[in-house]
């Protein structure tokens, strides 16, 4: 089924991992006309792939000093913990969370330095050093002579937290095969200067959002190549960007897993 008048929104959001269900709760509190778009499953990839991993920053200080990136995501814990009771921007009070800690471990020859910054005013909030009679029964062995510290940053049951998304916002949710971005005949504010041509299903379907959020992941790659191409039109949400089109980033995810009876 093709329905071909437009269907004015606020807002698009494509991409179905925990950015962009995130901020669709946002948007829908603040009372905007918002769907989003997935082509797979919620949280697909990244999301599923971190494990519910909520981290505080602590990974990108191990240089010995706060990162810009350490420091952009240092109160992110804290949102969350209290989006997890209920208290946040987003009520997740009805989700799982695993622990509300994790354990950061260091071998014997880290540096002073590093401990160092890790026992200062700026990091004592965010972990703190574990006594060898706290440690773990893993750590516990003779052969262990590192240190090990406890950062408060939580794990959270990521099924619970996408099962919780996908009954909150369920109408505002759209399986979606293929997305199509296009110009409009529209050139001037208010009037939006683009659209989108969704296939979900058997169904075919325009909407003219006011604003394209891309939370994709890998898919924004094949997103911003659209965008790219669209630059020919001179419209001026584009042209801002054109000479110098947003970019993706790709890093490599790099994992251990141990498991035994005393972990």
């Amino acid at each position: 089924m093709k329905t071909n008048k437009p269907i004015p929104l606020d807002a698009l959001i494509i991409g179905g991992g925990i950015a962009g269900l995130w901020l669709l709760a946002r948007l829908k509190a603040q009372g905007w006309r918002v769907i989003l778009c997935e082509n797979k499953a919620l949280g697909y990839g990244q999301t599923i792939a971190s494990q519910g991993i909520i981290h505080g920053g602590t990974k990108y200080a191990l240089t010995g000093q706060a990162s810009t990136a350490a420091q952009a995501i240092a109160d992110m814990p804290k949102r969350w913990q209290q989006a997890l009771q209920g208290q946040g921007a987003v009520d997740l009070s009805a989700v799982k969370w695993l622990t509300d800690h994790q354990l950061l471990w260091t071998s014997a020859t880290v540096s002073a330095k590093i401990t160092g910054f890790f026992a200062s005013k700026l990091m004592q909030s965010r972990m703190q050093s574990l006594p060898t009679e706290a440690y773990p029964n893993f750590f516990q062995h003779k052969a262990f002579q590192g240190h090990l510290y406890q950062l408060a940053e939580p794990v959270l049951d990521i099924p619970s937290l996408l099962q919780y998304f996908q009954q909150q916002f369920s109408e505002n949710l759209i399986h979606s095969q293929a997305i199509t971005l296009q110009a409009t005949a529209y050139h001037a504010a208010p009037a939006p200067a683009y659209q989108a041509v969704i296939h979900s299903g058997d169904q075919c379907f325009t909407v003219q959002p006011s604003r394209i959020f891309a939370t994709a992941g890998e898919g924004n790659q094949a997103l911003l190549a659209q965008l790219n191409d669209l630059s020919s039109h001179n419209l001026d949400f584009l042209t801002k960007t054109a000479n110098n089109p947003p970019l993706m980033q790709r890093r490599p995810l790099q994992m251990l897993m141990a498991k035994g009876t005393h972990l």
